[in-house]
């Protein structure tokens, strides 16, 4: 057998010492990475569940059942007939059924129906949907404006009213009817 000698041996523990810090600057970056990927991962999860959260609060609670069933599962027909849901007179009734011709319906905000100019052999999609949805919305802001022009303990202007309802394209439509009208200078 081949004696070691000392070169060999320091060639050895400089091999062994090369391997060591090569497998810790592996690790080390290894690790870095990991922790940069997690960080960027939660982040990212962090701002899409904020988001989620954000647009949850920003779309309109009140729905019914009928009208959310009917308009995830929509296609393109027509409206067949229209039944007004209320008792009393026509200035008592606030809600629409709609029943189309593949034999779905919707029940829809009458007066929100009627400023877009829905009717009998009317064509029902997504984009008329949407429409509806839209208009329902202006209204709600409409009726919230007008409830805090009813109170009366505050001359309102188009600024402070824009900013108190919440200063989005709804709320400048809201304004410039409002400006429109005379209710607000």
């Amino acid at each position: 057998m081949a004696k070691t000698t000392r070169a060999t041996k320091s060639k050895k523990v400089a091999k062994k010492a090369s391997k060591k810090t090569a497998k810790k600057t592996v690790k080390k970056t290894a690790v870095k990475v990991a922790k940069k990927a997690s960080k960027t991962t939660a982040k990212k999860l962090a701002k899409r569940s904020t988001a989620k959260a954000t647009t949850k609060a920003a779309k309109p609670a009140k729905k019914t059942a009928r009208a959310t069933a009917s308009t995830k599962r929509m296609r393109a027909t027509s409206i067949a007939a229209i039944a007004p849901i209320g008792k009393g007179d026509a200035s008592e009734i606030t809600k629409w059924e709609l029943m189309m011709e593949d034999g779905t319906s919707a029940v829809v905000n009458a007066s929100a129906a009627q400023s877009i100019g829905l009717g009998v052999n009317g064509a029902w999609n997504a984009s008329v949907a949407a429409k509806l949805a839209a208009a329902e919305d202006d209204q709600r802001a409409f009726t919230a404006a007008m409830q805090l022009l009813a109170r009366g303990k505050t001359a309102w202007t188009k600024a402070t009213l824009l900013q108190k309802l919440g200063g989005d394209t709804r709320a400048k439509r809201t304004v410039a009817a409002l400006v429109e009208s005379g209710w607000v200078r």
